[in-house]
């Protein structure tokens, strides 16, 4: 399912919730009033709230599903899971208030009007019409992999469950014991402020960036330990962006190898795990040539003090070595490998280099205390 087909089928999901709320609250609210039923009544605005719920859900997928733009990278995914929060928060604050007033209402001591029997098709239907909607929009939110619409459908379900209570309620209350329509009431109360709350946890945990899944961490990072050329892992770190998947992660490689052929190990690595992993979007990866910091150490320690000469400190004792011993001309190219934080050299010259004076050189060279190793290579041309 391509983006423009999960857009449409979310657009159809939530205009479909959004009709069959419409018609149920107006049917319970009738009802409700007609047959003095509280319950009744209560589960009206529930489902009237639930209308609005429909036109937050469409209004913030449809944001939240934008691409990544200069003022968000990341894409806009946090704007669903915000969503998800304020909806989960609207469920408590409805629960709260309208369990309140049922259990004033039970307390107060007033008498109670009995509901008449017709009130029970009002939460049949609400029952069958809800279960129908839960399973349908659950059906489109796996396939669209939307934790919004998911969370919706699971919202349908609980309306759902909330108005067999009901039906249990005013049935009871139809029979004489009027108190068990407010009863009712506040048990849907407890059951909508229950669901809200796990909205609003999940949801949280992702705007804290909490990691992903266990089991699914430890599968991607056998992905990459199981890489050619990967020779060990660390510093994997994941959170969750909406619905999808970031991966941050540092490899170790061989140390003697290219920064381009460490960039096409990381590069290929990271596509397996995001061709892999339906979630997974984006990875972040750092080549590295050991396991060179603690697990949660920032990648930039400020109070750590290098102990090995850059580049450009390491070519002027170079070039002073070189002019020492009358190599400049015969001097091709410089690499430089940092290892256990120590610097090996490979020196590549022009000519084969093999007499007294390029030996006393290499002395020098390695002289210095930060110099662990030096190699040197002579330039070989295709003519010669």
């Amino acid at each position: 399912m391509n983006q423009t087909e999960k857009a449409e089928a979310i657009q159809k999901a939530t205009t479909l919730g959004a009709v069959v709320n419409v018609l149920l609250s107006a049917l319970q609210l009738v009802m409700g009033i007609l047959f003095h039923s509280n319950a009744l009544i209560m589960d009206a605005i529930h489902s009237l709230s639930d209308l609005f719920t429909d036109i937050f859900v469409f209004i913030m997928t449809k944001v939240g599903r934008a691409g990544p733009d200069e003022n968000h990278p990341y894409g806009h995914g946090r704007f669903e899971t915000m969503g998800v929060v304020v909806l989960g928060s609207t469920l408590i604050a409805v629960a709260v208030l309208l369990g309140w007033q049922n259990i004033e209402r039970l307390m107060s001591g007033a008498e109670l009007a009995a509901p008449s029997g017709w009130a029970l098709a009002a939460p049949i239907a609400a029952i069958l019409s809800k279960e129908v909607l839960f399973r349908y929009t659950l059906s489109v939110g796996k396939k669209a992999n939307a934790k919004i619409i998911i969370a919706n459908a699971w919202h349908h379900r609980s309306d759902a469950m909330s108005s067999i209570v009901v039906l249990i309620g005013v049935g009871l209350a139809s029979m004489g014991l009027s108190w068990m329509d407010s009863v009712a009431a506040i048990a849907v109360a407890v059951f909508i402020a229950k669901v809200g709350a796990d909205f609003v946890y999940d949801s949280v945990k992702e705007l804290v960036d909490t990691a992903l899944e266990p089991e699914l961490v430890s599968e991607i990072e056998n992905e990459f330990v199981n890489f050619p050329g990967v020779k060990g892992v660390h510093n994997l770190k994941t959170r969750r962006v909406g619905d999808a998947a970031l991966v941050d992660v540092n490899i170790e490689v061989d140390s003697k190898i290219s920064v381009s052929e460490g960039h096409e190990i990381a590069a290929r690595s990271a596509k397996k795990v995001v061709n892999k992993f339906e979630d997974v979007v984006d990875v972040t990866v750092h080549t590295d040539i050991e396991h060179d910091h603690k697990e949660g150490q920032y990648f930039i320690d400020p109070d750590l003090k290098a102990k090995t000469p850059v580049r450009h400190e390491v070519e002027r004792e170079v070039e002073q070595t070189l002019k020492k011993h009358g190599l400049c001309d015969d001097f091709y190219r410089m690499q430089i490998h940092y290892i256990n934080k120590e610097i090996h050299l490979d020196l590549y010259f022009k000519n084969t280099q093999t007499s007294e004076k390029c030996n006393s050189f290499k002395k020098d060279i390695l002289s210095y205390d930060w110099v662990k190793e030096v190699e040197m290579f002579a330039k070989i041309d295709k003519e010669s």
